[in-house]
């Protein structure tokens, strides 16, 4: 059976190692000889140095298998884009940050839910992601979308910032600005959360993920304490996603 990645990798290094202090037993004891010759000896220790390391990265690679390609984010599309262990770890992380969230803010879990949010294709809109949600019981809601800008979600996207809105006789501030999709809300609703997710080398977000609470509102330290709670849950789905 061939050896594990790791065992061959050390083997290299232990090789090289001795190779570089054979060849460094010669270079000491050749102080007398050319200038050539010492150059030739330490252009010999970088080359087996720079062979073994390259040799490294090589079997690192190897060991970690081919890099996964990110899923199709659109919302009508990135449910069915998923693997069954993605959908499962999101399954789980959705409800979980809704239970987080309402332990933190002292509301009951069946108050609190839980969605994504991300580009409409061919517009500078976001829609909410379809059949990835918790607790979303109010079918209006479940087409629900909104320019980046408005919305809490949207400022959330536009700011690249975690966002709150809080109901008070409107949404203020997070008003979506489009009586359609405001009319979708469910009526209860009374405070949001919202996170910006992003990929591994860009700027602009890739995914908004939401937290909400229905009938009653907390305090705004509750609500602040919960926010520090959501870029935890927000890597979950960027890991989750290969972002």
């Amino acid at each position: 059976m061939p050896n594990k990645p790791g065992t061959q990798t050390a083997a290299v290094w232990t090789g090289a190692g001795g190779a570089i202090t054979a060849v460094a037993g010669i270079a000491t004891t050749s102080a007398s000889k050319p200038i050539g010759v010492i150059l030739l000896v330490i252009g010999a220790i970088v080359l087996i140095f720079a062979l073994a390391l390259a040799y490294q990265v090589w079997r690192d690679r190897e060991a970690s298998g081919p890099v996964a390609k990110p899923v199709n984010l659109e919302p009508e599309k990135l449910a069915a884009a998923l693997d069954v262990k993605q959908r499962e770890i999101l399954e789980l992380a959705l409800p979980a940050l809704a239970s987080d969230v309402a332990n933190v803010v002292g509301m009951p879990t069946e108050r609190v839910r839980a969605n994504l949010f991300s580009k409409v294709p061919g517009s500078d809109r976001l829609g909410i992601v379809q059949d990835l949600w918790f607790q979303m019981d109010y079918p209006p809601e479940r087409t629900i979308q909104m320019d980046v800008g408005k919305g809490c979600a949207g400022l959330a996207f536009q700011s690249r910032n975690i966002n709150r809105a809080i109901w008070k006789d409107g949404w203020g501030a997070n008003d979506l600005g489009d009586n359609t999709e405001l009319a979708k809300v469910n009526p209860d609703l009374r405070w949001i959360l919202s996170v910006p997710i992003f990929g591994s080398a860009d700027p602009v977000p890739k995914l908004v993920l939401n937290v909400d609470g229905l009938h009653e509102t907390p305090t705004q330290a509750r609500l602040a304490e919960a926010i520090g709670h959501l870029p935890r849950f927000a890597s979950v789905v960027a890991r989750t996603l290969n972002l």
